[in-house]
């Protein structure tokens, strides 16, 4: 099946199991001499032995995993493409867990907020809501929780105990994920305010 080259590469892994006395596992690239197929096999090297517990071969037995593979770095990527995109947003981003505490937040939800990463993590949606919002806060969640998305506009109140306005909006992620958008619009709600 193989070209010269591949099956003394083989054989060494054969060998390296045997002198081993048990099974070795091994990710390869074999590339098949007809056909011409490429792909990513992960081989089990297992040493035979008789009754007497002498040594009579090795039993090789390889699966591709080359498609696993790939989803494997697509998802990756797509995870590393997320996280760049969390980070840079220009407003603030929460992901909250089914009972509404935070999993992961920005840098600018920190901002926003005027506490630390750690410290965002240690809450969860009510905390960071004015008093009077809490319960709105509570009905938006429960929707988000039954429809998959939803929008507010909630007053929030931040570490240093400034109360100010933010628009948010939220999609489930997940059965157990959620992601919300905030942007602070304390000083438009300002500007409508003083008409």
């Amino acid at each position: 099946f193989l070209g010269p080259e591949l099956a003394a590469f083989f054989r060494d892994h054969d060998r390296k199991a045997m002198e081993a006395g048990c099974p070795q596992k091994n990710e390869e690239w074999l590339t098949f001499a007809e056909g011409g197929y490429e792909g990513l096999f992960e081989t089990v090297k297992t040493p035979m032995v008789d009754r007497e517990g002498r040594l009579v071969g090795g039993l090789g037995i390889s699966r591709d995993i080359s498609e696993r593979k790939r989803s494997e770095e697509a998802l990756r990527e797509s995870e590393a493409r997320f996280r760049s995109y969390m980070e840079n947003a220009p407003y603030g981003v929460f992901i909250a867990d089914e009972q509404g505490r935070y999993l992961q937040v920005n840098q600018e939800a920190c901002a926003m907020t005027g506490y630390g990463r750690e410290e965002l993590l240690d809450l969860s949606i009510p905390d960071l809501l004015a008093p009077e919002f809490r319960l709105k806060g509570l009905e938006v969640f429960e929707e988000l929780l039954r429809t998959g998305q939803a929008y507010a506009e909630l007053g929030y109140v931040t570490k240093e105990g400034q109360r100010r306005w933010w628009s948010v909006a939220g999609v489930k992620l997940s059965d157990t994920r959620f992601l919300a958008y905030a942007r602070d619009i304390t000083d438009r709600r300002r500007a409508e305010a003083e008409r």
